[in-house]
């Protein structure tokens, strides 16, 4: 027996099997052959595979020519028309081998290697390659994206190398040297040597001082640009040079998006691309690659074929430069045609309307829809109007629209800048080239925030201009805002306070010397102003001022940071804190630290909040707004560095205020800091002044002094607040950490919060749970929360103590689960919830049953626990527990599981107040499960319930993931109860055969499935929850030819007679009765209607079954039914005479044909272990069943049952 999975808890989710759609219509595809079959009926082109048929003509510049002559390496022309993920080929044309040609436009182009690709096509550049422009020889670097050209030389797979490259188109020449120039458009070539980028013609060089921006004004590298990118690049025409700009400032913006639908026809992995529905898509390390279920997948996963969502932005040269690509169940014609976009022109004679590239015709039959899925007629659609449109290729390739809807624009757009071009007459302003269209209903502000007019718009003032663009590429403004003219340049540096000398009012900030002067503004983390002394080493902060010669910076200010660093990095972070301060005409607040958080970290952010901004409450209360926002509120923020420092929010959780100081306080906690001068100590995050009243005292109530307290000791500490973070201590006890008080017993526990009945108590995994001030209350990173933050339904961690009635007083309580996002192995760095976790070689990692694991351990889409803590800005793991990534699905009507996680194992709880169902699925199985072989399950599993008539009725399955063939255990509390699960663990053992038709030799494609299920259909009012307890699961796989036979029992051939068996049925409103027939050597069922159920049974008696005994019994099937499809469902069954164990195996019409009854007579086999801790058996109920739930109007199509055989049979060790 070979082990192949020792698992121990199981993962509940239920298996989603994608459908492809299939692409159609005709199509062209030219490039080199990258394989041929041995037959030659299949080659690949450009990761294309090709059908080749009988009626394919294959020709070169002599004449018809073979397949057998198409060899890998010649570039071939290929016409035909998509089926699935092939195109079956029409025509090819080979290329003379010796010089060949590429034409068409140029997709990308890679300056350091050297390389242009002309659609779709890779051309190699070499010294001796001539480049030439209208006849004239030009240098490589004139060459751009967007440009037609031609490319002559000989093929080297997968490669044209060129003798020539001939443009056919070029952008004009430089305007003459002097003053400032801005374009906007799409980069059109990149130059990573020099760096520079292309943008209308124009070559902007980059340098140090260039600001580089993403499309949220987020800095980001030089590197992070793309050919295709539109951007925003403005700089000085170089005096040196008039051909160049030094760019001062590039900023991606967003263009009119293109969606579309549909099937990968190709796909090219360098420089990457796919042709998805005739459209070539460029791929960036920008582009997000998503599965079907939006988590981030490489390149690798796309597969020709695969139907996808893609968006993107196009670029001159007709390709796409995608955002987005994600991969979806494609519809059921593939024909069908969405796209959302501007409209780019309208024909209304021929009534049609082109979407970004893509023309639609309007019928009659169209639905044309507006704002608000109004309808309105063709001539309310305008050029640049953003639609979705949504139609049909007809056989004459044309697109039928059935829809198009005009949708709302996007979000305003933003121009900053300085103002290039003032027109009073026609009320315009130029800023970065675009011209800023002011009306009346447009706001105009000075600086400081009062109305401007028209007038106050000059000629080199800056500005920022909100609104829509027009469909002339005029900005509709909303909005002007004049900006304050830029302060002074001063020298800055920023770090970690090492150095701080009160005596020379002077600090070392990292390797930095700061002299601060009597001049200097001292300002803490929110700019408040403050002392030398706030600046205590180890603290963050940032200085700014002039240096002298001799290297010394002389601080004009120095300015505390908070503990998530300095912004301006597009970083993205998450923390919690208090509203100190609300903004409400700039949408902003600022956020400082949690009084109640005992960590050592500052905390104070201005946080920005947008249209984009999502609020809620929390603990389920809904959506909120920004007028939400009040001083005093906690709040937990997710969001983006900008530049300058503040956060741009994405996400804001808004809690309940701060309780307000109150006249008692407690706390448990470890001694933060000691100031024997001032007689405090330090306390999670609350300041306690000793005074002469005050009692301390050791472990064993030994009186102490504050003097024999060290810092890190673990004390109870009560006192009378005197502030938010400040009281007087009353009493301060030092205590064992590792201990509970004297008289007191700690409990800790973790599942699901069930429900919470008031303002301090929870009900978690059923237990009573009393929360307290001095509860500490946690995130799983260790940002603390309120009692507010806690919803139903959260997994969470409790310790506490256990009191008489039971219940416990929470001193802990812990957000437990985290989802892993994503995995990078070279930087040890994980994504849980949206955030950054850095995993050190100290970290402990530990798998499912606490067995120790590594980094490599971690993939995506797991669920940890996660304890961690802050270093600064990062969030640093301590310990991670791998747990099986559990879910629970059911039933609608039935009431669902509860699942919940108890020292490494899984606990299911049903209600007895209804009757519950719940299944346990399995999508991460074994793929070594090979044909001949059997898939053994056994799982340990253990009850609450001591009563054994009380525990409900519960079933262990193992199955083909497309539900093809099923083999299980169903336990009932019935006969001598002593099978049924109890407080000591059982083995409870299902086996499955891997189907023999998969193929020969490969492991099961489909995997297998395992589940564990709970069902009470007798429950009594009242009667209190049963949990069952998941301690461990086996999956083994043992060779058909290690199975041996033993004894065999009994065996029914059916030759003349039913031989016993006896035809029964359920009297049911719901189910109809099957025919029952008797062949020559057959029973038989037939099922003409739908919802039907009966079946053939004998009563073995007699026997003598040992406990431990694994029995099989083989079926023998046969069907004339020529449909699979129709099939209805079929089963086998054996179980004990009270049914207290039933094993089933069940066989249903949702796998290839060849696995179901058919002409050819297909064999069964269920195995059934009666349990080692059973009496011994002496009479067996077999079953042969027949179940339709949907004949789907299928004849009377009758299974025959030709054979059965009982018979013990052992696994070989």
């Amino acid at each position: 027996m070979r082990r192949i999975a020792r698992l121990p808890l199981v993962m509940l989710s239920l298996l989603a099997v994608a459908t492809c759609a299939w692409a159609t219509g005709e199509s062209e595809v030219r490039g080199t052959i990258g394989a041929v079959n041995p037959g030659a009926t299949v080659i690949g082109v450009l990761g294309t595979p090709v059908h080749i048929g009988p009626g394919t003509e294959i020709e070169n510049d002599d004449g018809p020519i073979p397949a057998s002559a198409l060899a890998t390496g010649q570039f071939v022309e290929v016409d035909g028309t998509w089926t699935g993920t092939q195109l079956n080929a029409d025509r090819i044309r080979v290329e003379d081998p010796d010089e060949s040609k590429v034409k068409g436009v140029i997709n990308a182009i890679n300056l350091a290697e050297r390389r242009v690709r002309i659609d779709g096509v890779d051309v190699q550049v070499t010294p001796q390659t001539q480049f030439r422009f209208q006849g004239q020889a030009v240098p490589f670097e004139s060459f751009a994206v967007g440009q037609r050209a031609e490319a002559t030389g000989n093929w080297a797979a997968p490669r044209l190398i060129a003798r020539e490259l001939e443009r056919h188109d070029g952008p004009a020449g430089p305007p003459p040297p002097g003053g400032e120039v801005s374009r906007r458009g799409p980069i059109q070539a990149i130059n990573p040597a020099r760096p520079s980028i292309t943008v209308s013609g124009e070559v902007f060089v980059v340098v140090p001082e260039t600001v580089i921006l993403d499309n949220d004004n987020r800095p980001i590298p030089f590197g992070a640009l793309q050919a295709g990118a539109l951007v925003q690049a403005e700089g000085l025409r170089s005096a040196a040079n008039a051909a160049e700009v030094i760019a001062r400032r590039i900023k991606l913006e967003d263009g009119p998006e293109i969606e579309l639908r549909g099937v990968i026809q190709s796909i090219v992995l360098d420089p990457p691309s796919m042709m998805i529905a005739g459209q070539l898509f460029l791929i960036s390390p920008q582009t997000m690659l998503l599965d079907d279920e939006n988590r981030p997948i490489p390149l690798a996963s796309f597969a020709p074929g695969d139907f996808v969502q893609a968006e993107g932005h196009p670029t001159p040269g007709g390709a796409i430069l995608a955002r987005k690509i994600k991969k979806e169940d494609g519809p059921g014609n593939a024909n069908e045609i969405e796209r959302r976009g501007p409209i780019t022109s309208i024909d209304a004679s021929a009534h049609i309307i082109v979407v970004g590239m893509t023309p639609f015709r309007v019928t009659p039959q169209t639905e044309l829809l507006g704002r608000g899925n109004l309808p309105i007629p063709f001539s309310e659609f305008r050029v640049g109007d953003l639609v979705e449109a949504e139609g049909f290729r007809a056989q004459n390739g044309e697109i039928i629209a059935r829809k198009i809807k005009r949708e709302n624009p996007d979000h305003q757009s933003v121009i900053e800048g300085r103002i290039q071009a003032v027109d009073a007459s026609a009320e315009t302003i130029v800023i970065q080239g675009v011209t800023i269209r002011v009306t009346d209903a447009t706001r105009l502000f000075k600086p400081s925030g009062e109305p401007a007019v028209f007038a106050d718009l000059t000629i080199g003032s800056r500005a920022v201009a909100r609104g829509r663009f027009q469909p002339d590429g005029s900005l509709l403004a909303s909005e002007v805002r004049l900006l304050p003219p830029p302060p002074p340049h001063h020298d800055r540096v920023a770090g970690i306070i090492r150095v701080n000398d009160p005596a020379t009012q002077v600090l070392v900030i990292d390797e930095t010397t700061v002299q601060v002067t009597p001049e200097t503004r001292l300002l803490d983390v929110v700019g408040r102003p403050t002392s030398f002394e706030a600046f205590r080493v180890g603290r963050r902060a940032a200085a700014i001022g002039d240096f002298d010669d001799a290297g010394v910076l002389i601080a004009l200010q120095v300015r505390l940071l908070d503990s998530l660093g300095e912004g301006g990095e597009g970083r993205r972070v998450r923390f919690a804190g208090v509203v100190t301060a609300v903004n409400a005409s700039e949408l902003a607040f600022v956020v400082e630290r949690d009084p109640r958080d005992s960590r050592p970290f500052d905390l104070a952010v201005r946080v920005l909040t947008d249209e984009e901004t999502e609020f809620e409450f929390r603990r389920g209360g809904g959506p909120a707004t920004f007028d939400d926002i009040a001083v005093g509120v906690v709040v937990e923020v997710q969001g983006a560095f900008q530049p300058g420092g503040p956060v741009l929010a994405t996400e804001v959780k808004i809690g309940h205020p701060l309780p307000p100081p109150g006249p008692e306080v407690e706390v448990h906690g470890s001694i933060e800091a000691i100031d024997l001068g001032a007689r405090t100590l330090a306390v999670r995050g609350i300041l306690f002044r000793v005074t002469p009243q005050t009692v301390i005292e050791g472990r064993h109530d030994n009186p102490l002094t504050l003097e024999d307290l060290r810092v890190g000791d673990f004390v109870e500490a009560k006192g009378t607040r005197t502030g938010p973070n400040t009281a007087d201590a009353r009493r301060i006890e030092l205590e064992d950490r590792h201990e509970p008080p004297r008289g007191e017993h700690i409990v800790r526990f973790a599942g699901s919060i069930e429900a919470i009945p008031d303002d301090a108590t929870l009900i978690v995994a059923g237990r009573t749970v009393h929360v307290t001030a001095s509860t500490e209350i946690e995130a799983f990173d260790s940002i603390p929360l309120t009692f507010a933050d806690l919803d139903a339904g959260e997994p969470v961690g409790v310790a506490g103590i256990l009191l008489a009635d039971g219940s416990v007083r929470a001193r802990h309580i812990r957000q437990e689960i985290a989802i892993i996002s994503a995995v990078d192995a070279d930087a040890r760095v994980i994504t849980v919830n949206d955030l950054d976790v850095s995993v050190p070689a100290s970290a402990e990692i530990k798998l499912p049953g606490n067995v120790a694991g590594s980094f490599a351990d971690l993939t995506v889409g797991q669920t940890i626990r996660l304890e961690a803590h802050l270093d600064g800005a990062q969030i640093v793991a301590d310990e991670i527990r791998i747990l099986s990534p559990m879910v629970v699905t059911g039933i609608d009507g039935y009431e669902p599981l509860q699942l919940q996680f108890i020292d490494g194992r899984a606990v299911v709880t049903m209600g007895r107040q209804q009757a519950a169902v719940g299944f346990v699925y399995d999508s991460d199985t074994p793929a070594e499960i090979h044909p001949g072989s059997v898939a053994v399950l056994s799982m340990l599993i253990s009850s609450n319930q001591p009563n054994p008539a009380l525990v409900p009725q519960f079933r262990v399955r193992i199955g083909t993931q497309n539900f093809m063939r099923a083999s299980y255990i169903t336990v009932n509390p019935v006969g001598s109860q002593s099978i049924t699960a109890g407080l000591t663990p059982k083995v409870y053992r299902v086996a499955l055969n891997a189907p023999a038709d998969a193929a020969a030799g490969n492991p099961l494609s489909n995997g297998l499935y395992f589940s564990f299920d709970a069902f009470d259909f007798e429950v009594q009012p009242g009667e209190p929850p049963v949990s069952f307890t998941i301690h461990a699961i086996d999956i083994d796989t043992v060779p058909l030819a290690e199975v041996q036979t033993g004894e065999v029992l009994a065996s029914w051939d059916f030759a003349g007679s039913s031989q016993g068996w006896t035809y029964e049925t359920v009297t049911s409103s719901v189910f109809t009765q099957p025919r029952p027939f008797l062949g020559d050597h057959s029973i038989g069922l037939a099922a003409a209607d739908d919802w039907t159920f009966g079946f053939w049974t004998r009563i073995e008696s007699g026997l003598s079954i040992a406990p431990g005994t694994l029995l099989r019994l083989r079926a023998t099937m046969t069907s004339p039914g020529d449909d699979s499809a129709r099939l209805p469902m079929v089963r086998v069954r054996l179980a004990d005479r009270h049914f207290e164990q039933i094993g089933e195996l069940l066989v249903t019409p949702n796998g290839p044909s060849p696995s179901l009854p058919n002409a050819t007579t297909q064999t069964y086999d269920l195995y059934y272990q009666w349990p080692t801790y059973a009496p011994v058996m002496d009479e067996l109920v077999l079953n042969f069943d027949l179940i339709n739930l949907s004949s789907n109007g299928a004849p009377d199509v009758p299974v025959n049952l030709e054979n059965v055989s009982l018979e013990t049979v052992q696994f070989a060790p």
